[in-house]
């Protein structure tokens, strides 16, 4: 191929500055929980994409882990409640109804669902020193706030939790809409 066509933009989800129909694949991946105004933003997705196209969603949820799924939930929250703390746009993990309501209001053709659960290194010292040093991190980004304090015990529950439990991916709920 001997033209790039790709390129980078950054835009406002809720406005994008792209033509109505203009692609036919439009993909979120591990986003939805970081949109200050989810339903809005699909519905600039679904503005964008063309008829007959397709968006692909792609978003960890929250509900019926195992226990190990509900350390990399747990880390994840963490993450989100520091960056909330500090002025992001970072929300708690979405459940599967949660997901597919945003997505069920919008007008799309046909949506369907897949679940997928990423598997993770077996080794269970080498995973708790991944989320160990996610927490010492982030921890980290959170020195002189206010809330340091809470912060470090939720770090500490979380490595008691990993401890007990391990550690694996949360599932991933795939979702294809069709325009």
């Amino acid at each position: 191929m001997d033209k790039d066509i790709t390129s980078l933009a950054q835009m406002d989800a809720v406005q994008m500055g792209f033509q109505s129909a203009c692609f036919e694949l439009v993909s979120i991946g591990f986003s939805l929980h970081h949109l200050e105004d989810i339903d809005s933003s699909l519905r600039e997705i679904w503005r964008v994409t063309r008829i007959g196209g397709v968006c692909l969603v792609s978003e960890m949820y929250c509900d019926g882990l195992t226990h190990a799924q509900l350390s990399e939930t747990n880390l994840h929250h963490f993450v989100a409640d520091i960056d909330q703390a500090l002025g992001k746009s970072h929300n708690h993990t979405l459940s599967r109804n949660q997901i597919l309501d945003h997505l069920t209001r919008i007008p799309w053709v046909d949506i369907s669902v897949y679940s997928h659960s990423p598997t993770m290194d077996a080794d269970a010292q080498t995973a708790f020193e991944r989320v160990d040093m996610q927490l010492t991190q982030h921890l980290n980004r959170a020195k002189g706030h206010k809330r340091y304090d809470e912060f470090n015990q939720q770090a500490e529950t979380i490595r008691n939790w990993v401890r007990k439990w391990g550690v694996e991916r949360a599932p991933v709920l795939l979702v294809l809409c069709s325009k």
